[in-house]
């Protein structure tokens, strides 16, 4: 494998959700994932697997971006 490889001018790596609304703007979305969310949760924790869940670890894990992840938590802490 060459190590001189280049990525094309025309090619760009796309925007967080370009041309996709926005994960605060979509009520049943956003309920959805926090859904998600809570079920990962209770999972993680049923198998004691972890006991503290940053948001960092929520997104890797469950492949969302980390401002929903943190919105998701911030939304089950409130509960």
């Amino acid at each position: 494998m060459s190590s001189d490889m280049t990525m094309p001018s025309d090619m760009t790596m796309p925007e967080r959700n370009q041309g996709a609304p926005d994960f605060m703007e979509i009520g049943s979305e956003k309920a959805e994932l926090t859904q998600r969310v809570a079920d990962f949760i209770e999972m993680e924790m049923r198998s004691c697997s972890a006991s503290v869940f940053s948001p960092e670890y929520v997104a890797r894990s469950l492949q969302i971006c980390l401002t929903d992840a943190e919105a998701a938590l911030r939304a089950l802490k409130k509960r």
